[in-house]
């Protein structure tokens, strides 16, 4: 129950935002589309930040020990902020 009932409510959003998409009936087209794609961005949103932090945690320390391939680790870091630096709306909002 704990991996099927995320699938299946994944599956079934998924599935309605295709409908959406393709399907331009004014019953598609309902104030329950906006709310989905709402809590969408703000989930992809939390996800963003969830996952930067984990690649900090698990990163970090493999730095500080000099773990095998460690220079290979600050490159990812640096990419991930360069890309977080270019990806942020500057001004533009």
């Amino acid at each position: 129950m704990k991996k099927t009932l995320p699938v299946a409510l994944g599956m079934l959003v998924g599935i309605y935002a295709v409908v959406d998409y393709f399907i331009p009936h004014y019953w598609v087209h309902t104030q329950i589309s906006s709310h989905v794609f709402e809590w969408g961005g703000i989930v992809a949103a939390a996800a963003y930040v969830l996952g930067g932090v984990n690649l900090v945690t698990v990163t970090w320390p493999k730095i500080r020990r000099r773990e095998v391939d460690w220079q290979y680790k600050v490159v990812l870091l640096g990419a991930a902020a360069a890309m977080t630096l270019v990806g942020l709306p500057w001004g533009a909002l």
